[in-house]
């Protein structure tokens, strides 16, 4: 079972992460609204942040887990 700081810590940095994800894909989108970039090009950043931020979360918890049976 994890400690509860490991626990802790692991919401705190996807909150933290997520925001920074969030204003990348925020950003992305207002400037193809915009027109400073071309239409599909917005929306792959946007898709492209979204993904690593998905992929971040489940590799961060997969190593508090994998961390604590050690």
């Amino acid at each position: 079972m994890p400690k509860i700081f490991d626990i802790l810590d692991l919401i705190f940095v996807t909150i933290v992460r997520g925001l920074f994800m969030g204003c990348g894909v925020f950003l992305a989108l207002i400037c193809e609204f915009l027109g400073r970039i071309p239409f599909p090009l917005g929306l792959i950043i946007a898709i492209m942040f979204a993904v690593a931020y998905i992929y971040s979360v489940i590799d961060e918890v997969i190593l508090t887990f994998k961390d604590v049976k050690k």
